[in-house]
Formats: C-alpha cells, sequence, structure tokens
C-alpha cells in the first residue's frame, strides 16, 4: 500500500508501490487536476476509477453516491475488501477520501492514508514533520518505504492574481535612443 499525508502546503508520500508481493520503487503517488492533488492507497483498480471521476469534475471531488456507484457498483457485496483510500488537497481544504469515495473535510492540520498511517499519524502526534512521520511509518510497515516526495498545493483555481501597474511609461531602448540622439 503506501503512506501519504496531506496538509493544507501539499501532500507528502513515499515512493514504494507493491504490487502483488513485489515491491516496486515510484517517482510520486501524487496525482494533480486543476488546483486539487490527491494521494490514494490500496486498489490500483479503483484508484483509476476515482481518478477518472476527478477528472470528469475538473478537480472537484466527486459527489459521494457517484463515486460510490462508480467504485462498487449500485449495491455493493459488503463482504468485498474494501482497499481503497485517499486524502485530497483542494482549493476548500485537506480531505480523507474513505473506502467508498466519500470525502469528509478535515479540521485537523493533516490527514493520513495508507497502510502505514497509524504509524505516520502517531508521529505526527508526537511532533514529527510530515516527512519525518513517514520514515517512522516505513519502520513499522514494510509497504512503506523511506524516500519521500512532495507535492506542493498548486495555486488557487480561483486566485485572481493581476501584475501591479506601474505609474511610468516603459519605453523601449530603441525610442529612448532614438529620442536621445534628436
Amino acid at each position: 500500500m503506501t503512506t501519504a499525508i496531506a496538509t493544507p502546503e501539499g501532500i507528502w508520500c513515499d515512493t514504494q508501490l507493491t504490487i502483488g508481493g513485489t515491491k516496486v520503487r515510484c517517482l510520486t503517488k501524487t496525482y494533480t487536476v486543476g488546483s486539487t492533488i490527491v494521494a490514494l492507497s490500496g486498489s490500483g483498480a479503483k484508484g483509476e476509477i476515482y481518478l477518472a471521476l476527478l477528472e470528469k469534475h475538473k478537480g472537484a471531488l466527486p459527489p459521494t453516491t457517484e463515486a460510490s456507484v462508480a467504485l462498487w457498483g449500485p449495491s455493493p457485496d459488503q463482504d468485498e475488501p474494501r482497499a481503497f483510500g485517499g486524502v485530497a488537497v483542494t482549493d476548500e481544504g485537506i480531505f480523507l477520501i474513505d473506502c467508498m469515495g466519500y470525502s469528509a473535510q478535515s479540521a485537523d492540520p493533516w490527514v493520513v492514508t495508507g497502510s502505514g498511517g497509524d504509524a505516520a499519524l502517531g508521529a505526527l502526534h508526537a511532533g514529527a514533520r510530515p516527512e519525518e512521520a513517514i520514515r517512522i511509518a516505513s519502520k513499522v510497515d514494510d509497504a512503506t518505504n523511506d524516500i519521500i516526495h512532495f507535492t506542493p498545493k498548486p495555486p488557487c483555481a480561483h486566485s485572481t492574481h493581476s501584475k501591479p501597474k506601474s505609474s511610468k511609461t516603459r519605453r523601449s531602448p530603441r525610442k529612448l535612443a532614438a529620442k536621445a540622439s534628436s
């Protein structure tokens, strides 16, 4: 699985994928759609479905009912393992995405997902920074490695940053040279 921590600044995650028992290093486990970033844990197939919904909604977290039906069908088998979850950082805050695709906004300074999540959460509560918390989780969770990747939160999609207007008019060097020679 994985260990990922979301904060308002972005998402930290380890860089190990476990596919069937084989451990493989990856560059990142985060995905950016618009001004939203997510890190998903568990089933890769369920992750692909969730990312398609995120794309469909242009980076907005999908409605719970739509996500649940897309992930598990209209009447999910209650005995099917729910190996899926994630964290998200959006313009509105940080969110935990549960196994049914439900996203809950967190009032905490961070949210955690993945098989090393409990160890990382304990480390955070003890005062560790996110990257330290993942390294600590890697010591007790063999599906988490200690190579950390950070994806910063993209700029807000709703921001209207404009350049301040200068009170002086800029002139091209050519015009200034022509004026000086006359």
